[in-house]
């Protein structure tokens, strides 16, 4: 038997994982340019965070600045927050900003909330337990801030714009909409409220989506002339993103390159690095693929989508995407049919799923996420025995009238009724 090797397992101890193949079979293998590339060490990574691109150093920078906030990706990313994070906090230290001052919040954008394991994955343990750690929530607790001059309406995390010092840790890496994620993307989508993403992804960018398909060229992998990518950035400079980081990632989610500084020059740069990291052979007319997602595992229609075009168009072939271990549609396969067409079947969600959980309280709107098996055990009040959640209110004005019930359908899910109004309202979740 011939033998393969593929990363495995992402945010689940990461290993590699060996697959025996027919000997008959002409097996090819087409790895990331950077499949290899050494990880970064400590000082490397902390050279590199100290001495950001295009801006002073962030404890000068962050001189006289008053609440900071450091957003950071979901595990739909391999980004190693805490890496970087713990730099950055020490940074803000020697800047006279104190950890009262200090919160993180996962720019997930649309995707579901986090919950404590999974921050701790992030940013580790001490990170969770010694500062405020929110989740954002794209229906709730979002200011309008203007539009772009492409029409897109910007509402924004109540919380990231209340603080006067941004900054935003994420990763780069091929994205079908983007060209290449990081950097703006972090706050578009990534804090931005559901309306927002609704106009950003589909209606304000419609005309140049089929204008590029009447010419018979493709809407998806644009890396240069992107009108959504130029659309993010023109936002992330509304917000006043001060400092971003991005890093690519080797073959098992080390840090294999990190870039620091101001958003433009920071993400050109880091953008370059990308194209070359993440370059791979074009391949087509196989009979059967086998497609690895590690760098995004999360995201089963990444991998159907590559796989789908490298497979012959003379019917039959096959595949699998694999990469994690739990989470949303880890795995599944593909074929093509007699029109060439690409099929999904046979997908599942893993059996410890997330639900998202909302719950309307005094003085604000909490979203809240936990495993579905610890539903029974989650607080249904505020300052609950079990510390599910912490209150941190700034509201000066607020009328509420609200009830709350269970979803009929959704085990764990809470239904809130009546009517809210808030004013200078910021702020969403605390995981203790």
């Amino acid at each position: 038997m011939q033998k393969i090797t593929l990363p495995h397992n992402a945010w689940f101890r990461p290993r590699e994982v060996v697959y025996s193949l027919p000997e008959t079979w002409e097996v090819r293998v087409h790895n990331i340019a950077g499949y290899n590339k050494p990880a970064l060490n400590k000082d490397q990574i902390q050279k590199t965070v100290l001495r950001p691109t295009g801006m002073p150093p962030l404890r000068e920078m962050a001189k006289g600045r008053k609440e900071a906030v450091i957003l950071f990706d979901d595990l739909t990313r391999g980004t190693v927050a805490a890496e970087t994070a713990y730099i950055i906090l020490d940074e803000l230290k020697k800047a006279g900003i104190t950890e009262g001052h200090i919160r993180f919040i996962a720019a997930v954008a649309n995707h579901h909330a986090l919950t404590r394991v999974d921050l701790v994955k992030k940013l580790g343990e001490e990170i969770v337990r010694r500062f405020p750690v929110f989740n954002h929530c794209p229906f709730i607790n979002c200011q309008e801030i203007g539009k772009t001059s492409h029409g897109t309406i910007a509402e924004i995390n109540s919380e990231v714009m209340y603080c006067d010092l941004k900054i935003a840790i994420g990763q780069i890496l091929p994205h079908p909409i983007y060209g290449l994620s990081g950097g703006a993307k972090m706050i578009m989508p990534g804090v931005s409220s559901y309306r927002s993403v609704l106009a950003h992804h589909g209606r304000t960018h419609q005309a140049w989506r089929q204008e590029r398909m009447d010419r018979g060229m493709i809407a998806s992998d644009v890396v240069t002339n992107n009108p959504f990518r130029d659309d993010a950035m023109e936002i992330a400079k509304m917000v006043g993103l001060d400092m971003v980081v991005n890093a690519t990632i080797d073959r098992l989610g080390k840090t294999a390159a990190l870039f620091a500084g101001a958003l433009e020059p920071t993400h050109a740069a880091a953008a370059r690095a990308a194209i070359e990291h993440y370059r791979v052979e074009n391949t087509k007319d196989n009979d059967i693929v086998i497609v690895n997602n590690f760098i995004k595992a999360s995201e089963f229609m990444v991998p159907l989508a590559a796989g789908a075009r490298a497979l012959g168009r003379d019917g039959g072939g096959g595949g699998q995407c694999t990469g994690r271990a739990g989470g949303t549609l880890p795995d599944g396969q593909f074929r093509d049919d007699d029109s060439g067409r690409s099929m999904y079947a046979d997908n599942h969600r893993a059996k410890s799923k997330t639900v998202n959980h909302l719950q309307q309280v005094p003085g604000r709107t909490v979203t809240r996420a936990v495993p579905e098996s610890r539903e029974s055990d989650v607080c249904d009040k505020m300052g609950g025995s079990d510390g599910c959640i912490e209150e941190d209110a700034r509201d000066k004005s607020e009328s509420s009238s609200i009830s709350e019930r269970r979803h009929p359908d959704l085990p764990g899910v809470f239904i809130s009724e009546g009517r809210k109004e808030f004013a200078d309202f910021s702020g969403t979740t605390k995981y203790t």
